[in-house]
């Protein structure tokens, strides 16, 4: 036996705006990337802006969350997307391509 990431399982947890058909999006905040998976060889990878509140191409102002405590022109590194602002991943392997690890939850795959 040996354990996969599999991209309908895996991924929609992750990242819930893909249906369950291979991860092909169904909505507009999903795009389809020309680039190839460098693990699995895949054609083509998903991204789309990152979706953490007060996230502005990767920065996030905290002033909002407590002016007492952060001044208006302090910028923060977003926590989810890591200053990139957007994700970027495969939905065949569940390779993250920005953070460069797997994303998936594995599944145990049988032997025919």
């Amino acid at each position: 036996m040996s354990a996969r990431f599999h991209p309908q399982q895996s991924l929609i947890a992750v990242y819930p705006s893909l249906d369950r058909n291979g991860g092909i999006p169904f909505d507009d905040d999903v795009q389809i990337d020309d680039d190839q998976c460098p693990k699995c060889g895949a054609d083509y990878t998903l991204n789309r802006h990152c979706t953490d509140i007060g996230c502005e191409d990767g920065y996030q102002n905290r002033h909002e969350e407590d002016p007492n405590l952060y001044d208006p022109e302090d910028w923060f590194v977003c926590d989810v997307c890591q200053g990139h602002g957007y994700h970027h991943w495969c939905s065949c392997c569940g390779w993250d391509l920005i953070e460069k690890r797997y994303i998936g939850l594995p599944i145990v795959r049988r032997a025919a």
